[in-house]
């Protein structure tokens, strides 16, 4: 099998974290859907940050207008596909992804061992220096076999083979709530599981 492995990030103007979240994925090729409008369809110009950031990084920059979540996602899946891609590493823009974890990833793609990868992240609060304790029992879903892997909602996938890594693998260092108080509140009004 030629894997073609690719990382892949939906976003819309949360640009708080993503250059640390894309340089976190080394030599690893990026492709950058960027949404012009947020999950709740509003339009503005925070996007062009996203834009100047993924191009920064040598990223593969995808512009389109999608609302809600869902279509952003599944487009983002599809137009891998249509570039070649087999695998994809998909954090958010806002997830760090520790090297070891990083390269046990790659080398799954490689051997082809899974369809859905799962893995263990820690939650920070207010800033880096907070983490979340005990842990939070959500296992996201971080590298899935494009063809294989089915999307189904916001970060849920099933279909094919699925492999769980704890965090003696490496984990993600998940910073959705570190930032001023304005872009917390936008993410857990604008997010697929808001509810």
């Amino acid at each position: 099998m030629n894997t073609q492995l690719c990382a892949c990030i939906c976003v819309h103007d949360d640009t708080e974290h993503l250059s640390r979240t894309l340089g976190a994925l080394g030599n690893l090729a990026i492709v950058l859907v960027v949404s012009r409008v947020d999950w709740k369809g509003a339009t503005g110009d925070g996007w062009k940050e996203a834009v100047r950031i993924g191009e920064s990084h040598g990223a593969q920059v995808v512009l389109g207008d999608w609302s809600p979540e869902e279509p952003h996602r599944l487009a983002a899946y599809e137009k891998l596909q249509e570039l070649g891609y087999t695998h994809a590493i998909i954090p958010d823009g806002d997830e760090v992804i520790e090297p070891a974890l990083l390269e046990t990833l790659k080398r799954i793609a490689e051997q082809d061992l899974a369809d859905r990868v799962y893995v263990e992240w820690d939650t920070y609060w207010s800033d880096i220096a907070h983490v979340v304790r005990p842990r939070e029992p959500f296992t996201p879903c971080m590298m899935i076999k494009l063809g294989s892997a089915r999307y189904r909602r916001v970060r849920e996938f099933d279909g094919g083979r699925s492999l769980f890594l704890n965090e003696t693998y490496g984990i993600v260092h998940h910073l959705s709530y570190v930032g001023p108080d304005e872009r917390i509140a936008k993410k857990i009004t604008t997010w697929g599981h808001k509810d």
